[in-house]
């Protein structure tokens, strides 16, 4: 047996191993290898396709959607669509339909998953593709025909198809029809399952959507009593302003005005879209004439209620302290390397709470400071690590009931149409209630464009902030110019946000207790010999710097970098033994340009 056939078993075998610990990106580095030497050794093409299928696979496992087409669109010109070992899970018209469906193409993804029927006729999930595409298209009826046709094939039924039909069904006015498909989605939708078993996860769904959606067949079939029962239950799990203004659209019908009016108010209460808004208010005003003939709004009883929302609650209600949960926490936010000013600050935040639940204990009056956060500072700093140790630090005080951490950025909070945002928002929130809610990159929420949606994110929050002060801590994240603007966006931000803390770079010295630290988490040790080169490495990196460096994300980039030369180089040897797995030498830390640009 040849060298290049060892060394084309050993990287098959490496490659088998990271597919099969889901390593994908180091999948990717085996498999672009192993085709190169079958391609320059004119090995069998099928044999040649099957490595370059499973690494478009592997792209698209990563989400590198353009990658994975590239390599997909390969697979056909070298005609592995006609080769044994194609099938209906494998043809590559409908991986790169798929692809096409991420990057939001349904032009290009329709087209494609045509040309997979041309194959596949057989295959049921290709004509739900294409009515999901031709959906987002807006060719409602040729869309209602593929899921029908989907459904007629399929034996066992799930909630989103007959979801996404609904919704082809309203827009041409077949509300009965469209009342029958979202009962059917309500009863295979289950909120301790996932809907996408069958491998349909490409759509945004939630039980209460399903739910409204029923409320506004049944209203649009003069059903309102049961219209109004859906919205209810659909308010119960998520409060929002479309589905107010439904529930106040029945209440009307049904001469319910009193009713009506509350809803309306809490129509225009949860709502930032102006133009809405604006037309909430119209009718609210036709609604009054209607209110003082029937029994009229007891004003004072509204303002007291109000009062009693908004009355202050206790820091710490049952004035107990977690000691052990808060030595645990304080142990390890000083473990965190550096930080030094932040550390103190957390500190000074500590001492003044105890003091607060002392008052308490006298029957005195506690003073309150607002428990959100503005986290100014580049990528890497520990802002996130931070944010996770304040909710417990608060959690152990008493000061939030749970102390737990949700993460988010703009795409967890923002939908992807006109009126859903509010309630995507609002679900995140609720999720965080009792604990941090972490909002990294808060400054791409802010944006000049009226249409934006993120206005509305953020007006959804503040309100959020305001009706439960004293159970969520909200931490917004970013770029100290970035988070300004951020901040000047609405009125109402700096007045909610009491706290800045700064997170600075990272020294040479500290990046490099960084670098050790990781290392010794991923199993791995410098050899003494090479501590003094990977050190200046470090302090060349931190010197030379540019405005998207990383920190710590740059020093654990380094590691991975390190890790993969170390396997390169192992590969080679023909026994290693178990230091040499764990021994990390100035070699592995050789750098490309281009690598020590990216870092």
């Amino acid at each position: 047996m040849s060298t290049q056939d060892n060394s084309l078993e050993l990287l098959i075998e490496n490659m088998c191993n990271a597919y099969q610990n889901e390593l994908y990106d180091h999948a990717i580095e085996y498999l672009s290898r192993i085709i190169s030497i079958k391609e320059s050794t004119s090995a069998n093409r099928e044999d040649t396709n099957n490595y370059l299928w499973m690494k478009a696979s592997a792209y698209y496992k990563v989400n590198q959607w353009n990658n994975a087409i590239s390599d997909f669109s390969k697979c056909i010109e070298n005609d592995y669509i006609n080769s044994e070992s194609c099938d209906q899970d494998s043809d590559p018209f409908l991986w790169i339909g798929l692809c096409h469906i991420f990057l939001e193409d349904f032009k290009s993804a329709l087209s494609n998953f045509t040309k997979a029927t041309n194959y596949f006729p057989e295959d049921a999930y290709i004509f739900f593709y294409k009515g999901f595409c031709q959906f987002h298209l807006e060719e409602y009826e040729e869309a209602l025909k593929e899921i029908t046709h989907y459904l007629s094939l399929k034996s066992e039924k799930y909630a989103t198809p007959f979801y996404i039909r609904g919704l082809c069904r309203i827009e041409i006015n077949e509300f009965q029809l469209a009342l029958e498909d979202f009962s059917k989605a309500a009863e295979f939708y289950s909120l301790d399952e996932e809907v996408n078993k069958e491998q349909i996860d490409l759509m945004e769904m939630d039980y209460e959507d399903i739910l409204s959606f029923k409320g506004v067949c049944k209203s649009q079939l003069g059903d309102f009593e049961n219209a109004k029962s859906d919205f209810s239950a659909v308010l119960e799990i998520n409060s929002n302003h479309e589905d107010f203004f439904n529930r106040a659209l029945c209440n009307k019908k049904l001469k319910y005005f009193q009713e009506s009016y509350k809803d309306i108010s809490l129509a225009i209460e949860n709502c930032s879209c102006e133009l809405r808004k604006k037309e909430y208010i119209e009718f609210k005003n036709e609604l009054k004439e209607n209110i003082e003939k029937a029994a009229g709004i007891n004003s004072n009883q509204l303002k007291e209620n109000k009062k009693k929302k908004n009355k202050k609650k206790k820091i710490n209600p049952s004035n107990k302290v977690n000691q052990e949960e808060l030595k645990e926490a304080r142990e390890r936010l000083n473990e965190l390397i550096g930080l030094d000013n932040i550390k103190n600050e957390i500190e000074n935040i500590i001492s003044f709470t105890l003091l607060q639940i002392q008052r308490e204990k006298f029957g005195l009056k506690p003073e309150f400071i607002s428990n959100n956060f503005i986290f100014l500072g580049s990528p890497g700093t520990g802002k996130t690590e931070v944010a996770r140790l304040i909710g417990k630090i608060l959690g152990s005080l008493g000061v939030l009931t749970k102390g737990h951490f949700i993460e988010t950025d703009r795409a967890g909070l923002i939908a992807s149409y006109l009126g859903q945002t509010a309630n995507k928002t609002l679900s995140v929130c609720k999720k965080a209630l009792g604990g941090v809610l972490f909002i990294d990159e808060a400054y791409s929420l802010a944006s000049e464009i009226k249409e934006d949606y993120g206005n509305e994110a953020i007006a959804t929050l503040l309100k959020f902030m305001e009706d439960n002060r004293g159970n969520i801590s909200i931490i917004a994240a970013g770029y100290p110019n970035e988070m300004d603007k951020f901040l000047d966006s609405n009125s109402g931000l700096r007045s909610r946000f009491g706290t800045k803390l700064t997170f600075k770079n990272y020294s040479p010295e500290e990046l490099f207790q960084i670098l050790l630290l990781m290392i010794s988490e991923r199993e791995r040790k410098i050899k003494d010999k090479s501590l003094k080169y990977i050190e200046e490495l470090v302090l060349k990196i931190s010197l030379n710097k540019s405005n998207s460096f990383g920190n710590a994300r740059s020093m654990r980039n380094l590691i991975e970098i390190a890790i993969k030369n170390q396997s390169l180089r192992l590969i080679k040897n023909k026994l290693n033994t178990k230091n040499d797995f764990i021994d990390l030498i100035y070699e592995d830390f050789s750098l490309t340009d281009e690598q020590l640009l990216n870092l």
